[in-house]
């Protein structure tokens, strides 16, 4: 057996505080992970799955390092997972040496996952990007890489010409897209698992989950209401938001407020504790349509908003533009769980681009081969 030694802390900042401390490099619980048709088998290092909700101004820290040297004889595996799901805000860091060689994996947001996985001396920090494209397939691309490669397409059943939109993960990993064309959520557990909730008026275009688990799905037309469901799929509310130019197309939550955009050039607002309209983030915003939005942790947003993607400060105002192209239709989003950028997608091209969220430079880009399919990139997702 190798000599090694591995610590996990664990501190939120509430009263009193809580800190543990494990020592050796295999925990106590064994777990089977599925993810895009691959199964991982393992050890947790750490403390599984922490919950918080209701208090969007604490703060979470999950601290793993893991040291592992002379690794002899059969090989061995070293795997760290981090899991935090909050209203507030969690960072993530894992720290892992193999024979010198040192490997740091940093998230950060309301729901973080981070994994590392070492084998002998090799470790690696896996990235998935998840893609909405023609036909109700959901394409899933490993982007850990220098080069994005295709790794598994997911099939929603709805047949060709279905249109597929928004996609989310709820806090148990299970991957759901908003079949928009064929009136139904569908979720996945590495693969498709069937329908969820529901029933729908029309067009369900973006589906979000807070830290219960509860899952909110916007819909562009109909009676354009916010629907509430529980992690069974039980409907639990209803919300009637109002509409700018279009319905509730696409949703973010951040706490108990919804932030949606309805193809009009706002940021909304609404409270679904109190169940009532509040201001504005945004008007005016320089796109002809927003899409896509993602609240960020500092109170601001991003909006895919058509022709470029803007951020937005928490008053609102426009401070950096991303992917300025008159020809673009920027349409989906999703921050990476690594805290620092952001993915793109282009519904017209079936573009996707990463994003630097401070330099807004392009840090990685891949295809889809959808262009002309009019849904080429109609619904993002990232996950370690």
């Amino acid at each position: 057996m190798p000599r090694s030694s591995s610590t996990s802390t664990f501190s939120p900042n509430i009263l009193n505080g809580l800190t543990q401390t494990q020592y050796g490099p295999v925990g106590v619980v064994k777990f089977r992970h599925n993810h895009t048709g691959r199964q991982l088998y393992g050890h947790l290092k750490g403390l599984g799955t922490a919950m918080q909700h209701g208090n969007t101004a604490d703060t979470y820290t999950i601290t793993q390092t893991s040291t592992q040297n002379s690794d002899s004889g059969s090989t061995q595996q070293n795997f760290g997972q981090a899991d935090c799901h909050t209203s507030g805000n969690c960072t993530a860091t894992q720290t892992t040496t193999v024979n010198g060689t040192t490997t740091t994996n940093t998230q950060t947001g309301q729901n973080v996952n981070a994994q590392t996985t070492c084998s002998g001396s090799a470790c690696t920090t896996t990235r998935d990007v998840f893609v909405s494209v023609a036909d109700g397939l959901i394409q899933a691309w490993d982007v850990s890489g220098a080069t994005p490669v295709l790794v598994n397409t997911l099939d929603t059943g709805k047949g060709a010409g279905s249109l597929t939109a928004g996609l989310a993960f709820d806090p148990s990993g299970k991957l759901y897209s908003a079949d928009f064309s064929s009136q139904d959520v569908s979720q996945f557990n590495g693969t498709l698992a069937g329908s969820f909730g529901g029933p729908y008026n029309l067009d369900p275009e973006s589906i979000v989950f807070d830290s219960s688990g509860n899952a909110y799905v916007g819909q562009a037309d109909g009676n354009m209401t916010v629907l509430k469901f529980s992690p069974s799929g039980t409907l639990l509310a209803t919300f009637s938001p109002a509409p700018e130019d279009r319905g509730t197309d696409w949703i973010d939550l951040a706490g108990s407020t919804l932030y949606y955009t309805s193809e009009g050039t706002s940021v909304k607002t609404f409270s679904v504790s109190t169940n009532t309209q509040g201001a504005d983030l945004a008007t005016g915003l320089p796109g002809p349509f927003a899409y896509a939005i993602k609240v960020l942790p500092d109170g601001g947003a991003l909006v895919a908003d058509s022709d470029r993607i803007v951020r937005l400060n928490s008053s609102g105002t426009v401070v950096q533009t991303y992917g300025l192209n008159a020809g673009a239709t920027w349409f989906s989003l999703a921050l990476d769980p690594g805290g620092t950028s952001f993915w793109a997608g282009d519904l017209g091209s079936g573009d996707v681009e990463e994003f630097g969220l401070s330099s807004g430079a392009v840090l990685a880009s891949f295809n889809t081969g959808g262009a002309g399919s009019g849904d080429a990139a109609g619904g993002l997702a990232a996950s370690h």
